[in-house]
């Protein structure tokens, strides 16, 4: 009989996922915690698998738990009955959230997030005791006592469930994958709650089509699988319902029995709205992959166009002005990643101007997409503007339209501007730094007024839209060159957010790598040596570069790849700056607060605000407290620094020390440079 080890940050954890783990499969499950020492038995036991709640937990497994070669991370899912709870729940309550686990605290927080429930950070009861506050309700998925907290309503969840996508790695590893036609999992899969990423996911992780066929008839959702040619595999029982047809369309092409006029076309798109009958059809298209199978997974959703929907709202989903992106596409466990998904999920609560920064290819418009999806906005229109991409002669009517006759050429009957098409959904402004100064007063006054006026027409109209803009530029160093408005920089502003390098992430890169080749539908391995090639990496064109290298590994049609194979890599121990700004440029007040920040430290004195005003009026620096109020929220964001709570001073981060040295090279080589 197999023996599975499961390890969570407390005993009671662990013995919950040891019961989920016996009831489906036939092994032997030994539940360990993290704050229990082994006993000597335990550390003698062999394990075949171990699974762990916590990817920082493997780091550790020499010590937890010894003579164990396989570990995989178990992968949360929320239940059917979590949710009934958490939707019985009061509006407009102050409600927080709290895990005593900082890791899984991030981790349940961002899944209650894509289930649609925003809750306040409660990072510690310490400070609620010591002021003697109460707060009327806190949610949780930890072992928690309501007795000893200052609560008038402490809703336990208990630990999530473990989601499908872990149970079938789980049968793979153990090659127990009869469990997954077995009735015990289909009464398992009935109590998950249903999510839009289940289903995209799930048969990446499946052995063969047979099993992919299995799974989807256990689903709740209308679905189809096909080969990578769009041959019908397999159709489940919802899916034959909602077409209303036989079984006899196994083996047609899928575009035979789908009102869709090209298969390529919606591959890319990933989604198609369309007529079926006499209702509308939401297709929904993703790659699936595995050991010895390719193919594609369309998921159809119905739904009847209503006369009381906004005049637009068919419209604007058969144009693609959709975000199909949310929190849980961004992957990745860096520090630095989850501090950006935790703040850009608060920003999603709010309806003021968003401005992302960050170099080409972190990731500025998946981040984008995602606050879109989690705000109330979500059901309106995502309407991406390039600014870089449209003549300046055009740019003012593409973005206010324009009436009939305005000009030589115009419509009959005129054109609807990019901002009207998002009347209540959100704009995103790409590449912003690149709008010129007469379009950039323009801009000003729709944030300023909420009014557009469509280019010959006397009359105004007023708009309801959420300003998101990005750039890779340094916006202080354009406004300083009198190249970009200091007024429209600080009204988009109001809420700043700024992306990491990948080389920043370095424990991202492989897991980004891997769902990379899941996407592309390949499955090489790659060998040790490739991998610390890959971590070691420049990335100077960040997720893009390493799309890249996945996809030309993906053509080279090898099973292993070996640090040869890697198509040229810079590497960060062989770049020579080229010059002395940092990868991220910053502007004259943050690298003033970092060189203070850096000689307190080197003085091992505290440091804040009021103190660093000071060495700047000493210095006869024109910067007002503001100023440095604005540049520590801004570094304190990007991971340069952390800022203690009272008398505790601020500190700079090694990301503040490297940005810091490349913006100023003299003062982290014992110069004062200043």
């Amino acid at each position: 009989m197999d023996r599975i080890g499961i390890l969570a940050h407390n005993h009671l954890t662990a013995s919950f996922y040891k019961h989920i783990l016996e009831s489906i499969f036939q092994a032997e499950v030994i539940p360990f915690s993290c704050r229990t020492s082994l006993t000597d038995k335990q550390k003698n036991l062999d394990l075949d698998l171990l699974v762990t709640t916590a990817f920082s937990y493997e780091d550790h497994r020499e010590l937890l738990i010894p003579h164990c070669l396989k570990v995989l991370r178990l992968q949360p899912c929320l239940s059917g009955s979590q949710c009934q709870i958490l939707s019985q729940l009061p509006p407009n309550q102050h409600i927080y959230f709290y895990h005593q686990n900082a890791e899984l605290f991030s981790e349940h927080q961002m899944l209650l997030n894509d289930a649609g429930y925003f809750f306040h950070k409660l990072r510690s009861f310490a400070d609620l005791e010591a002021h003697h506050l109460s707060i009327p309700y806190v949610v949780t998925t930890d072992e928690l006592n309501s007795k000893d907290f200052h609560t008038n309503q402490l809703i336990s969840l208990g630990p999530p469930l473990i989601s499908s996508i872990s149970i079938h790695r789980i049968a793979s590893e153990l090659n127990q994958e009869e469990v997954l036609l077995s009735e015990v999992f289909q009464e398992y899969m009935k109590s998950l709650a249903p999510t839009p990423h289940h289903l995209s996911n799930l048969p990446n992780t499946a052995t063969n089509q047979y099993y992919f066929s299995c799974v989807i008839e256990s689903l709740n959702e209308s679905v189809i699988l096909t080969t990578k040619t769009g041959h019908i595999i397999s159709m489940n029982k919802s899916a034959y319902q909602l077409l209303e047809i036989g079984d006899s369309c196994i083996q047609k092409n899928v575009l035979d029995i789908l009102p869709i006029k090209k298969l390529p076309s919606l591959l890319e798109k990933n989604k198609e709205i369309t007529k079926y009958r006499d209702h509308f059809l939401t297709i929904k298209s993703s790659p699936v992959s595995s050991k010895d199978f390719n193919g594609f997974l369309f998921t159809l959703h119905s739904f009847v166009k209503k006369a009381s929907s906004t005049p637009n709202q068919y419209h604007f989903e058969e144009k693609g002005h959709q975000a199909k992106y949310t929190f849980y596409d961004i992957k990745g466990i860096s520090g630095d990643l989850l501090r950006c998904k935790d703040i850009a999920s608060q920003m999603a609560k709010s309806s003021s101007s968003v401005l992302i920064t960050g170099e080409s290819g972190t990731g500025k418009e998946l981040f984008a997409q995602a606050i879109h999806n989690a705000s109330e906005r979500s059901d309106q229109p995502f309407v991406v503007v390039n600014c870089a991409s449209i003549s300046p002669s055009l740019l003012e009517s593409e973005l206010f339209g324009y009436v009939e006759g305005a000009f030589t050429g115009a419509k009959v009957g005129g054109k609807k501007g990019l901002f009207l098409l998002a009347h209540q959904g959100t704009i995103f402004l790409d590449e912003i730094a690149e709008l010129p100064l007469s379009m950039q007063s323009r801009l000003l006054r729709v944030l300023q007024e909420k009014e557009i006026r469509p280019v010959g027409s006397d009359h105004l109209i007023s708009i309801d839209v959420r300003v998101i803009a990005a750039t890779h530029q340094n916006l202080d160093r354009l406004v300083a060159e009198n190249k970009f408005r200091l007024d429209l920089y600080y009204r988009l502003k109001v809420l700043p957010l700024h992306l990491p390098p990948l080389r920043h992430r370095k424990q991202d890169i492989l897991i980004l790598f891997q769902h990379m080749q899941q996407f592309l539908g390949t499955s090489y391995l790659l060998s040790e040596d490739a991998k610390k090639a890959l971590i070691q990496g420049n990335w100077q064109g960040n997720l893009r570069e390493l799309k890249n290298c996945a996809e030309y590994l993906a053509h080279l049609e090898k099973n292993y790849i070996d640090v040869h194979d890697l198509p040229p890599l810079e590497l960060i121990d062989d770049c020579i700056p080229t010059t002395t700004q940092s990868p991220v440029s910053r502007s004259h007040c943050e690298v003033f607060v970092l060189k203070c920040i850096y000689q307190a430290m080197r003085a091992q004195k505290k440091i804040g605000r009021r103190s660093i005003l000071n060495m700047a009026q000493k210095k006869e620096l024109s910067v007002t407290e503001q100023d440095i109020r604005n540049a520590l929220q801004n570094l304190s964001h990007t991971g340069d620094i952390t800022i203690g709570k009272g008398r505790q001073g601020t500190s700079l981060t090694e990301k503040g020390i490297e940005t810091l040295h490349h913006a100023s090279p003299s003062s982290v080589t014992g110069e004062s440079g200043y």
